[in-house]
């Protein structure tokens, strides 16, 4: 899971959506990246969140060293935001413990 702080612009989200997300998801290992935003504009906490979904521990650690394609993403987001506006305010991993699904 990753937060960050930044004002989030439409250059950003465009370029996050188009860019970022397909760079890291040629990681055979990553089976799904969710975005979520904040349901009211409370700015005392972060405005978006990203979850990233692997199909394993061993993926998430593989994927994590950092592999070809995350090294990739680094390379371009440094690039991209290179004059700033971009900050990881935070950064988390969390293992799955348990699924539930409702069969409604």
């Amino acid at each position: 899971m990753e937060i960050y702080s930044m004002q989030f612009s439409h250059k950003y989200n465009i370029w996050y959506e188009e860019t970022h997300v397909p760079l890291c998801l040629k990681f055979k290992g990553l089976r799904s990246v969710f975005r979520y935003k904040i349901y009211d504009n409370q700015s005392a906490y972060p405005q978006y969140l990203m979850v990233y979904r692997f199909t394993s521990k061993d993926a998430f650690l593989e994927f994590d060293k950092p592999s070809p394609e995350l090294a990739e993403a680094h390379r371009e987001l440094d690039e991209t935001w290179k004059d700033g506006g971009w900050d990881l305010e935070w950064r988390v991993q969390y293992e799955e413990i348990r699924y539930w699904k409702n069969v409604l």
